[in-house]
């Protein structure tokens, strides 16, 4: 979720959450013994089936493979990918199933189903759980888009209006605070709060959808941190490039406290 000005580059995110790691070492597990079982319904090369089961198992595999490597993801899994992915394998487990001998299929086929099972029963679990934290999450982005409009009415009550934010300059190599913020390069006051209000209406919201609660703590968290840090930055009495002191009347400096405070409580709960 990349700032609106194009001065600014893309934020680096880092961390995983306890849930996508729970879920890499369940996929990893679960694709480790399921090859195991794979491998021992080999087929008879005499059987007509046997090009057919050959393919299925190579298919599951490959299944089993893309999900360690969508959990395994720096910046977490693709949910619908996942969802995808998952439900595809119990086709196949299906169609293996008839093909193993039905309900008189081998016992190692029922370990192998109840290992894919598990799996993806272990996936909807995290998810329902994630699920509510994203709930939460979301609130909070309202509260954000509330602080952000009263922050702006705060600012246009004292005639600082689209316009004449457009002209306020910040910089923000300001000891004191982290080095990504003070690496941020400058940009104006207008762009800033536009960049709150992108991340905050679309930006977090789309990334959730596509990612899931695997993705708060490693783009939603440390987005809004930045974000607090700029703002306060942008407001520090230390800061000459900040906003001019004859602009920050009470009622501008209590805004833009309280939109730092709801971003960082954005970041503080994912």
């Amino acid at each position: 979720m990349p700032s609106p000005d194009e001065n600014s580059p893309a934020l680096t995110f880092t961390g995983v959450t306890g849930g996508k790691t729970g879920m890499l070492q369940r996929a990893v597990s679960t694709a480790g013994e399921s090859i195991v079982f794979l491998d021992e319904l080999e087929p008879d090369p005499e059987d007509p089936s046997a090009g057919t089961v050959n393919s299925l198992r190579n298919s599951i595999r490959a299944g089993l493979a893309e999900v360690v490597g969508e959990l395994s993801l720096p910046t977490g899994p693709r949910i619908p990918r996942i969802n995808q992915i998952l439900e595809n394998l119990l086709d196949l487990m299906a169609n293996l199933h008839n093909l193993c001998g039905g309900d008189d299929a081998p016992g190692v086929f029922s370990a192998l189903a109840d290992q894919v099972a598990s799996l993806y029963r272990s996936w909807n679990n995290v998810q329902q759980l994630l699920g509510m934290q994203i709930e939460l999450i979301m609130k909070q982005l309202d509260i954000v888009l509330e602080a952000l409009s009263e922050a702006r009415e705060a600012l246009a009550a004292s005639g600082v209006g689209p316009a004449e934010r457009q002209i306020i300059f910040l910089k923000f190599d300001v000891p004191g605070y982290s080095e990504a913020t003070r690496a941020q390069p400058p940009m104006s006051l207008d762009n800033l709060l536009n960049w709150v209000s992108t991340f905050a209406s679309s930006g977090a919201p789309q990334a959730m959808t596509e990612g899931g609660g695997f993705i708060l703590r490693t783009r939603i968290a440390p987005a809004a941190e930045q974000l607090n840090e700029l703002i306060r930055v942008s407001t520090d009495e230390t800061n000459s490039s900040g906003i001019p002191a004859s602009h920050l009347t009470p009622r501008i400096s209590r805004a833009l406290s309280t939109l730092a405070s709801r971003l960082n409580e954005v970041a503080w709960n994912c």
